[in-house]
């Protein structure tokens, strides 16, 4: 199985909304993206226990934010 990550984000919407955000995989890439990343669904299946494949993306221009966010090693 490939590398998995969790995310968690406070969504101000009705409970229909975010049921409507989740069926689309277009919805997904446009506010499921953290930040200044943009997204891609390569594959969506809206069934139990399926789910999606999405890959984020930085702009080309930027490079300070780029990578995950690591421990600073203390001595």
């Amino acid at each position: 199985m490939g590398q998995t990550m969790r995310n968690s984000k406070i969504l101000r919407a009705t409970a229909e909304a975010i049921y409507n955000a989740f069926c689309n995989p277009k919805a997904l890439e446009s506010w499921l993206a953290p930040g200044i990343m943009t997204a891609k669904v390569h594959a969506f299946d809206f069934e139990v226990g399926v789910g999606y494949e999405m890959s984020l993306f930085y702009s080309p221009d930027e490079k300070e934010l780029r990578g995950k966010p690591r421990e600073k090693k203390t001595d």
